[in-house]
């Protein structure tokens, strides 16, 4: 996104319906999320924001709503790219492949996951919700010595079946079960630095910590820079170090910041100062609706180290070395 911005072009990426902190659909219908509907999604944003044209990018199942998107409203959307997963063209690849896999004792994860069960299946879990993320990423990642991807000469059973069980599984089990067989070893669990044990146990459930700032006049464009002052006891500064580096540098970038930093005074030992670039002034104010659950509570343990009398100061700067033509 910043690339195609620094090329002049005005990039929007938002949740698609179903994702984030999107409302306004019911999961009792699922007509509410058929490729027509999430495509009109798309038309009503690019409206709403007074956008009369665009070029359109869809990754991984985004893609398929890309495909729909670009044909159905051929006006707005002036070229299309798909990333992740081909699109093939209006009506392909649509045939459920289930009662055939039936027969070989497979059925496909994507009609799994579209049934009412799949959603308590893994909500509780035997494992326990950690325990059955942790192996099916594991089993989807390339730590898995199994994952030897290659191209299928078909989309039918016999070929699909050649995937593996978390892809199509055994007809008899649900994803927990599938994946739950290989469960790394603690001490493969250990050497991961991709999903660390602390990523699988932050609750995602949507919270505000604070609301958004309100200024007169929003700058159009150019980073906006986001500094917090803490005091901190020095005999505490090594434990204060270990929850940012660990904890708050990996919630803010989650949450979309461009760059984050901690800046330690030299002449006043317990003055630590963390640094949030974001691309832009909508960014910053995007972040307020990304927060979580763990995020408030960690802000709550970061509090619990500010010793001075006022709240942690915080400012928020333009950085005009960002600002186009400036």
């Amino acid at each position: 996104m910043p690339a195609l911005a620094e090329a002049g072009y005005y990039v929007i990426a938002p949740d698609q319906r179903g994702y984030g902190s999107t409302t306004g659909w019911d999961v009792r219908d699922l007509r509410s999320f058929t490729l027509g509907s999430i495509a009109s999604d798309a038309i009503a944003l690019l409206e709403k924001i007074q956008v009369r044209t665009a070029h359109l990018v869809g990754h991984d199942f985004g893609s398929f709503v890309a495909g729909a998107a670009a044909l159905l409203y051929p006006d707005t959307f002036r070229s299309v790219t798909f990333m992740s997963a081909p699109w093939g063209g209006a009506g392909t690849r649509t045939a459920n492949p289930d009662p055939e896999l039936a027969k070989l004792g497979r059925k496909h994860y994507q009609w799994y996951y579209s049934t009412p069960d799949a959603d308590r299946d893994m909500h509780d879990c035997a494992q326990g919700v950690h325990a059955f993320l942790r192996a099916y990423y594991h089993m989807k990642s390339a730590d898995w010595p199994q994952n030897r991807p290659h191209p299928l000469t078909a989309w039918n059973a016999s070929e699909l079946a050649k995937l593996p069980r978390y892809y199509v599984m055994d007809l008899d089990t649900d994803m927990p079960a599938a994946v739950g067989k290989e469960m790394p070893s603690a001490a493969e669990i250990a050497a991961n630095r991709w999903l660390p044990d602390a990523g699988l146990e932050d609750d995602l459930t949507p919270k505000r910590i604070l609301p958004a700032p309100l200024i007169d006049s929003p700058p159009p464009q150019g980073n906006v820079m986001l500094t917090i002052e803490y005091l901190i006891d020095p005999a505490r500064a090594d434990e204060f170090r270990e929850l940012m580096f660990n904890e708050s540098r990996r919630s803010r970038l989650r949450q979309g910041a461009l760059s984050w930093e901690l800046l330690h005074d030299i002449n006043e030992p317990g003055r630590f100062v963390e640094v949030i670039v974001d691309e832009s002034w909508t960014d910053h104010l995007r972040r307020f609706d990304r927060a979580t659950a763990s995020d408030v509570a960690l802000r709550d343990r970061r509090l619990a180290f500010h010793i001075g009398l006022e709240p942690p100061k915080v400012t928020r700067s333009l950085m005009e070395t960002t600002v186009r033509g400036g």
